[in-house]
């Protein structure tokens, strides 16, 4: 099993979307610890609520175990530190906005992979479909994918991301969306920044290696799988006009404190052309 680790601040109800995902999804390759920071007592009742849910004591055929773990550092690396300091051979890290949707590879099948190439990280959010590039505040434009790579057996592409733009999706070796790295190059990462601001983790950690290029602090290369299996969507669009509650944050968390959740059925990945999207959420 892969040592994981969820970061999930103020969305119970987009992580128990999360959970369920890879309960569906991610078979037993997913050893799972949620790292969650609640800013006030009604999200921390959410979080409640989605322990008890993800719970062997409410279900009898339950093989789905869960760690939670409160934040309680101002710097995020340190609680993810103390998280794997038992961990195994691999590392992932998502956040509470992803969902997986497609089933993984086998861990053996990955494990071989990182036992033969030198990767700086396995990339689950990318794959031959991915073709938009989808940055925060410039629209969607083709991304800059890899003109040279190569096929492993296993189906995995692999390419050298230094000859990629930088902060561009392939060009990213760092990610919270489902990217999995090897354990000694992860917590040698995170040792060496300090990130105190959990929305702004990720690009931190990211600016952090970069500093114009790799600087030959990681592996060049990356990898992903051959179709991508995890994708990052917002739920801000709610389908619930007839709701009292607005499409906020807390609104979000009203409505599964009342015993709503969010309905995974009703996502259509089949079109999936870029890591992050946009859709639709309905609740159930």
């Amino acid at each position: 099993m892969i040592s994981t680790i969820v970061i999930s601040r103020d969305r119970p109800a987009q992580l128990h979307l999360l959970l369920e995902s890879i309960q569906r999804n991610g078979g037993n390759l997913f050893h799972l610890t949620v790292l969650f920071e609640a800013s006030s007592e009604y999200f921390l009742e959410g979080y409640i609520k989605a322990q008890q849910f993800f719970s062997k004591k409410n279900k009898k055929d339950f093989n789905f175990p869960v760690r939670w773990k409160q934040r309680e550092s101002s710097n995020i690396n340190e609680d993810l530190l103390k998280i794997l300091s038992n961990s195994r051979d691999l590392v992932c890290l998502f956040n509470d906005q992803n969902i997986l949707f497609e089933r993984v590879s086998s861990y053996k099948k990955i494990k071989k992979l990182f036992s033969n190439h030198s990767l700086s990280s396995l990339s689950l959010r990318l794959g031959n479909n991915t073709v938009l590039q989808n940055p925060y505040e410039q629209g969607n434009y083709l991304v800059d994918k890899p003109k040279e790579g190569e096929f492993d057996l296993e189906r995995f592409l692999i390419w050298d991301a230094t000859k990629i733009k930088s902060y561009t999706n392939f060009g990213m070796p760092f990610s919270t969306n489902g990217h999995i790295y090897h354990e000694n190059l992860i917590k040698n990462v995170l040792k060496r920044t300090k990130v105190e601001d959990h929305d702004n983790f990720e690009l931190e950690v990211q600016k952090g290696l970069y500093k114009g290029s790799f600087s030959g602090k990681i592996p060049p290369s990356m990898a992903c799988t051959e179709y991508s299996v995890v994708i990052c969507n917002s739920c801000e669009r709610i389908s619930d006009s007839q709701s009292k509650y607005d499409n906020t944050e807390i609104g979000i968390n009203h409505r599964y404190i009342e015993g709503n959740t969010i309905d995974y059925d009703s996502f259509d990945f089949s079109h999936i052309s870029k890591p992050y999207e946009d859709f639709t959420a309905f609740f159930k």
